[in-house]
């Protein structure tokens, strides 16, 4: 992309669908089953361009975007079965200070129509090396295995995913978490966690340099309750409101 300075790459060893024959006839091909083995996709911006358009372009670009939820139009009018394995996603941006790594080691999943709203079942295995939304202070995850089997729920006329309360293991701490998505305008979100028994070195192995820091001097030897919740927008220079509570009884802590 010779405007955005964008490179990517991608590798597919496998990949397989499944067309119903009718719609081949018709010319109106919609995917009944979609399965990819193996692959690996890299986006960098690589530039000599100043950052100052990049801000521009980046604004010009939320301005003209479409609004709203639209649907894939090969999504098949019935349901749709799909399955990811062994796929690397990388992407970096030197210019604004992103970077994302991260290695599906399987996705699969159903979508099924029904009249207005599309329902969703997903068994989810991925790791997180990387999740760097400013990477002068760090990333987020760092390298752990994130396990779920979320529901979905999609509303196309009302522009809103929903993903109902399930159990989401990030290496060894479960939490119940539930997320919620609104694409009518700028696409804004809120997730939810929550954990009884929370491994407090865990979170700080979780969290960027910058906020591990401001941590470093406590040590809680006995599990936490933990409430996280945040909201923002899928905007650039937003900044998400994170909202986190810590509470425990009968506990120990040293303070450096």
């Amino acid at each position: 992309d010779t405007i955005s300075d964008q490179k990517t790459s991608i590798y597919i060893k496998q990949a397989n669908v499944t067309i119903g024959p009718s719609n081949l006839l018709a010319r109106d091909v919609t995917l009944k089953e979609i399965r990819i083995d193996k692959a690996e996709i890299q986006s960098e911006v690589v530039s000599n361009r100043p950052y100052e358009y990049f801000v521009q372009l980046k604004s010009r670009k939320r301005r003209t975007a479409n609004k709203g939820l639209v649907l894939p139009s090969w999504l098949h009018a019935k349901r749709t079965h799909f399955s990811l394995r062994d796929i690397k996603f990388i992407v970096k941006d030197s210019i604004l200070n992103r970077y994302f790594n991260i290695e599906v080691h399987q996705i699969k999943g159903i979508l099924k129509n029904n009249n207005l709203q599309l329902n969703g079942a997903l068994n989810l295995d991925i790791t997180i090396n990387d999740l760097g939304f400013n990477t002068k202070k760090g990333s987020y995850i760092n390298g752990a295995r994130v396990r779920g089997n979320p529901k979905l729920q999609i509303n196309e006329n009302r522009d809103l995913i929903n993903i109902p309360e399930f159990m989401l293991s990030i290496d060894d701490e479960v939490f119940r978490a539930k997320a919620n998505f609104n694409l009518s305008d700028i696409t804004s979100y809120t997730f939810s966690l929550q954990n009884e028994n929370t491994n407090f070195k865990a979170i700080k192995g979780f969290l960027p340099d910058s906020l591990s820091a401001k941590l470093s001097a406590y040590s809680i030897h006995k599990p936490l309750k933990t409430t996280l919740n945040m909201s923002g927008k899928f905007q650039f220079r937003d900044k998400p409101k994170l909202y986190a509570v810590f509470s425990a009884t009968d506990n120990d802590v040293d303070i450096k």
